[in-house]
Parts: C-alpha cells; sequence; structure tokens
C-alpha cells in the first residue's frame, strides 16, 4: 500500500520513515498536521488532494490509521475545541 502521514513537529522522523516504506518499492508522503490546530483543517485538506493527486492519482483514501490522542480517554460527545488541544497533539 502506499501512504500518507502525518506529523507535527518531527519532520526528520517523517522523512526517515518515508525512506523505509519506500525502500521496497511503496510511495509515501508526510504532511505536517497539528490537529490541536482545527482552524488549520480546511488548508491541510487542500493539500492533501494535492499531494494525493499529484503522488497516487485518484483522490481517493482507502484506509484511515489514527493513533493521535491515544492514553486518553473521553467520551466523543464530551469532547470540544477547547478540551481536544491537549488530547490530539501529534508528537
Amino acid at each position: 500500500m502506499d501512504i500518507v502521514l502525518t506529523y507535527n513537529s518531527k519532520k526528520e522522523r517523517a522523512l526517515e520513515t518515508i525512506a523505509e516504506i519506500e525502500q521496497p518499492g511503496q510511495t509515501a508522503i508526510a504532511l505536517q498536521l497539528n490537529t490541536a490546530d482545527i482552524k488549520s483543517f480546511h488548508s491541510f485538506f487542500e493539500l492533501l488532494k494535492r499531494e494525493l493527486s499529484n503522488n497516487f492519482g485518484p483522490q481517493k483514501i482507502n484506509y484511515r490509521v489514527n493513533n493521535a490522542g491515544i492514553g486518553i480517554n473521553s467520551p466523543f460527545a464530551e469532547t470540544t475545541e477547547e478540551y481536544s488541544g491537549p488530547l490530539f497533539r501529534m508528537y
């Protein structure tokens, strides 16, 4: 599978991961995303659409794996934009 991954601040680690994914012949890209900054989502999705088209062809995602916000349990209905910052920050 080809992969799009996101990172918040550790670009070097993201690039190392991309190199590992690409070694056996897969395609991968890394895009910066701070999930605590909800106002940035629109521009991120525009960038994602462009990168999907440029690197993978169709603008389609078959699978999604979420690893942001692990370790803290809170019901989704109780999570507000103000409260989500520390929960969904990606390191």
